[in-house]
């Protein structure tokens, strides 16, 4: 009668670790596809997302230059300028 109850015990425990073996390989299996398809989520973004950025950056670095070339015409305009007045009053002054 023990070892009756000893083995019944032994066939309890032997089903409990394999329904949890069991429910770790499906557990296993459900993370790793949604990984997966959350990986394939990220890659998708990623490339939709990669063309937008270096359009952006392209835009950025374009207005920039034209800001540059701003301040530079600027600069030189304001340079002529300069140069002139000094000129107005240096033959003011000869006159």
């Amino acid at each position: 009668m023990v070892a009756k109850s000893t083995l019944e015990h032994t066939n309890l425990a032997d089903q409990a670790a394999a329904s949890a073996d069991s429910a770790i390989k499906s557990t296993k299996r459900v993370a790793d596809d949604t990984l997966d398809s959350l990986s394939d989520s990220v890659e998708g973004a990623r490339s939709q997302v990669s063309p937008l950025i270096n359009r952006t950056t392209e835009q950025a670095a374009a207005l920039a230059q034209r800001g540059l070339d701003a301040v530079r015409n600027s600069s030189e305009q304001l340079r002529n300028k300069a140069v002139q007045a000094s000129d107005t009053t240096a033959m003011y002054i000869k006159n």
